[in-house]
């Protein structure tokens, strides 16, 4: 139990951080966020297990009936090279109503060796885009934990 445990522990992927959302006036959308160096250090050694890193972006908005509506994007990990500083990885996403609120958080998605499935980390954060009045408690959302974007 205890090879095990190592094991497992070794496949944790923590959740990215700072998250950050702009709109621009034609509305599309820019997620920025950071995301932990020493894995994208292991993602870079061949020889390490870690063999894919992406992102899943969920977008939330409510629709017509009240209703919680999400979509899930896909996110290709920008990765460290040799010497390199820890940049940020971001997101664009076009089709955004001016004017129209959304929640946007973030996740990790790790493939490693020897592993069947991906391992995915906790949600980031979630920031907003306008006054949602979603109510967490009946979704899938994270709860009350939000902030206030920018439009750009």
């Amino acid at each position: 139990a205890e090879l095990h445990d190592r094991l497992s522990a070794g496949r944790q992927v923590s959740a990215p951080e700072e998250l950050l959302v702009r709109q621009s006036p034609s509305g599309t959308v820019t997620l920025t966020w950071f995301y932990n160096e020493r894995l994208l250090e292991q993602l870079a050694n061949p020889s390490h297990p870690l063999r894919g890193l992406a992102f899943e972006v969920r977008q939330q908005s409510e629709g017509a009936n009240g209703r919680v509506r999400a979509r899930t994007h896909h996110c290709e990990c920008r990765t460290l090279w040799e010497g390199e500083e820890v940049g940020e990885q971001s997101f664009e996403l076009e089709g955004c109503v001016p004017g129209k609120a959304y929640a946007f958080s973030v996740r990790a998605r790790a493939q490693f060796d020897g592993f069947g499935g991906p391992v995915y980390s906790a949600y980031s954060e979630t920031v907003t885009l306008g006054e949602l009045t979603l109510d967490c408690s009946a979704s899938n959302c994270d709860g009350p934990s939000t902030v206030a974007a920018s439009t750009a």
